[in-house]
């Protein structure tokens, strides 16, 4: 099954080291963040990829080339300007033949993408999602009683619900959903319309997994002391 791994966007909430280097060429002890999940993938048997580049191509280009040095066979979409999520899917529509995961390539796990293709195939399901539980905010909540009150304050809480893992398995049936506009997210975009449509989006949940995104300074600092202290190993 072939992997698209999202690689283009620009990394706002990492500027201003992302003006230099792309999000998923952020080193983790001494080693790319993309060079960790191809890593990943290639120990889930999954060796055909496609990466999607836009936002300082030729760093990720250059280091990759075709994957051969990591085990892998690696081909690229390339866009002028990041596109959105489901909008770099679009733009990499003629390498899609068939099913296939689509991977935010600024996400380290260790979710079993086995069982998440399993489970895709027995739901007949457009989309699976894999879900997480546990990961922690950004933001302190706070909890008001009716006189406004603040009666408990927690900072940056773990959040108990499903979250998106930002890992799917896609059906390429859903390539009817997408088209050319400039900016075409998953979650704004694509989502919604396809339950709008009626058509089922499942969710497969992986209670225990380990998860991390490189979305901020302070989770991609957490990221390095993590890998640093063998807490995480890959």
């Amino acid at each position: 099954m072939k992997v698209v791994i999202l690689a283009a966007g620009i990394g706002t909430r990492l500027r201003p080291i992302t003006d230099f280097v792309p999000k998923p060429m952020l080193p983790i002890c001494g080693k790319p963040a993309l060079e960790y999940v191809i890593g990943y993938l290639k120990r889930q048997g999954l060796r055909d990829l496609l990466i999607a580049v836009s936002h300082l191509a030729e760093q990720i280009t250059n280091y990759f080339g075709d994957g051969s040095r990591f085990g892998v066979n690696i081909t690229y979409s390339s866009s002028p300007k990041p596109r959105g999520t489901a909008g770099e899917v679009w733009a990499a529509r003629k390498y899609l033949d068939d099913s296939f995961i689509c991977y935010y390539g600024d996400i380290i796990t260790n979710i079993d993408l086995k069982r998440l293709v399993k489970f895709h195939n027995g739901q007949g399901c457009i989309a699976t999602v894999a879900l997480v539980r546990s990961v922690p905010l950004e933001v302190g909540v706070v909890r008001l009683n009716s006189d406004s009150t603040v009666t408990e304050f927690k900072e940056k809480p773990p959040l108990d619900m499903p979250v998106n893992a930002g890992i799917y398995v896609l059906d390429k049936e859903i390539l009817a959903f997408l088209n050319d506009k400039d900016e075409l997210d998953f979650g704004y975009d694509v989502f919604p319309a396809i339950l709008k449509a009626g058509r089922r989006i499942c969710g497969c949940l992986f209670e225990k997994a380990f998860w991390y995104d490189l979305g901020t300074l302070r989770r991609y600092q957490e990221l390095n002391e993590l890998f640093s202290k063998n807490v995480i190993v890959l």
